[in-house]
């Protein structure tokens, strides 16, 4: 325990301390702060990007093949399940995990008891190889410290998101420009994209995703950013997808930045909320996150458009493994602990970011699983998820089985239920071959720390250098 918090508690501390003063400071007015500087890390890229260019005009156009969700125009977009009108199966507690019944219950999940062996090969492997698991530990704590977001480039971010909020409101006075995603969830990389999301109301002053409307609203905007403003960027398309979204390429002074706007995508300002505090219970999760997300796109299985998983989805893979794939779990149920602040019905200016829970977490037995114990078991257990018959629910903090959901739901290989709007977020995975490739790169990377003839941990082994 000393040892796993000495790690994280050496970063966590200078950062959050930092990050508690960042602008931003809720999702809709931020004012960009004057942030302490801080020495520029060494940098690894964690991005490889296809490009396609067209020009119109002076101005270029480019399509940018990343990880985003793009539902493109002729997916379907699948009534939200409610599991919470139906039965859904507990998990049975073994005689060796019963003892966390009743602080799994407390804290609003699910354990899944399976995974109880694995636990014992793990610690069995850390005693043979003690010096070099924890030098195992410290490069992932390495990794997260090079790669994740700092103030610095939060700071940028936000700086850029007032000078758009300014051009907007030209031309939609009521409006609002929110970062979510990567940019505030915690989650993301020092050269992530900015997401951001237009908030113009719609009839009855709410921000419906009425798509005709936010096709509206981003038509305009995105005529007004190819004629007046278009000093600003070096690229801008409109995307008709099913989610339509405006992709920008800025230009000096902020020419490394690329921003996707959408319009009223709400779901994603709150589910950007939720993933924010996730990330600051316990900083293995962002730790992993970013480990797991540098793997993947190794590995081939971190492209939506090419039908593999959304970096949404495998956040919400750690998420649900580090609340039922341990024990004693390392991540809570925030949504069962704190309804008031984690649902869809607040509103939109009473998300604030950085500040204290309501109440402290309830008094529990903390894991003291390293990093690298976790990630190891992470891969075991994802190497073996019954992906064709079990669904993944964060808001219950469980799995259950896909009978519940609808017929036409089976022809997605993957079911990862979204937090709030209960859609599946691994709805770009509908071929079997896709499925067979996630599978056998969890696999692979299971098997090259687990093997009877696999060595020391590393993170070469797993292709993360």
């Amino acid at each position: 325990l000393i040892e796993t918090k000495k790690n994280r508690d050496s970063y966590t501390k200078a950062k959050i301390a930092k990050t508690a003063i960042a602008n931003n400071k809720d999702f809709s007015h931020g004012d960009c702060a004057a942030m302490e500087r801080v020495k520029v890390k060494p940098m690894i890229t964690l991005e490889n990007r296809s490009v396609n260019n067209s020009i119109h005009g002076n101005l270029a156009y480019r399509e940018i093949a990343d990880d985003a969700d793009v539902i493109l125009e002729d997916e379907e977009i699948l009534p939200p399940v409610n599991i919470h009108t139906i039965s859904v199966p507990s998990s049975h507690f073994s005689s060796s995990g019963s003892k966390y019944g009743t602080l799994c219950s407390l804290l609003g999940v699910s354990y899944v008891e399976e995974t109880l062996a694995i636990r014992s090969v793990i610690k069995e492997k850390r005693t043979t190889f003690a010096k070099e698991f924890k030098s195992f530990d410290e490069h992932i704590w390495r990794h997260f410290q090079i790669n994740v977001q700092d103030d610095r480039t939060f700071s940028w971010k936000m700086t850029v998101r007032q000078k758009l909020l300014a051009l907007v409101r030209q031309v939609y006075k009521d409006s609002n420009l929110i970062a979510v995603g990567s940019t505030v969830n915690g989650c993301g990389s020092y050269n992530s994209d900015m997401d951001l999301c237009i908030c113009q109301p719609y009839k009855n002053h709410s921000f419906e995703a009425n798509r005709s409307y936010s096709i509206h609203v981003l038509r305009k905007l995105h005529k007004k950013f190819v004629t007046d403003w278009r000093q600003m960027f070096k690229t801008c398309q409109y995307i008709p997808a099913k989610v339509p979204i405006i992709k920008l390429e800025m230009a000096a002074p902020y020419e490394e930045l690329e921003i996707d706007i959408n319009c009223n995508n709400v779901a994603g300002i709150y589910n950007s909320h939720l993933l924010h505090y996730y990330s600051r219970v316990d900083d293995r999760f962002p730790a992993l996150c970013l480990l797991v997300k540098h793997w993947a796109i190794n590995a081939g299985i971190n492209n939506a458009m090419m039908g593999t998983l959304n970096s949404y989805s495998l956040i919400l893979m750690v998420l649900h493994f580090l609340q039922c794939g341990a024990l004693p779990p390392v991540l809570p149920n925030l949504q069962f602990l704190y309804p008031s602040l984690f649902n869809a019905t607040c509103s939109l200016d009473s998300l604030e970011l950085f500040r204290d829970l309501p109440h402290p977490l309830p008094p529990r037995e903390f894991n003291t699983e390293t990093v690298g114990e976790l990630l190891i078991a992470f891969f075991d257990y994802f190497a073996h998820f019954d992906f064709k018959n079990k669904a993944i629910s964060i808001r219950n903090g469980c799995v259950y089985s896909r009978d519940l959901l609808a017929d036409n739901t089976m022809r997605f290989k993957i079911f990862i239920e979204e937090p709030y709007d209960q859609r599946n977020t691994a709805r770009c995975v509908t071929s079997i071959e896709n499925l067979q490739l996630i599978r056998e790169a969890f696999t692979s990377a299971r098997n090259a720390f687990l093997q009877t003839w696999a060595g020391p941990p590393n993170l070469e082994c797993i292709g993360v250098h």
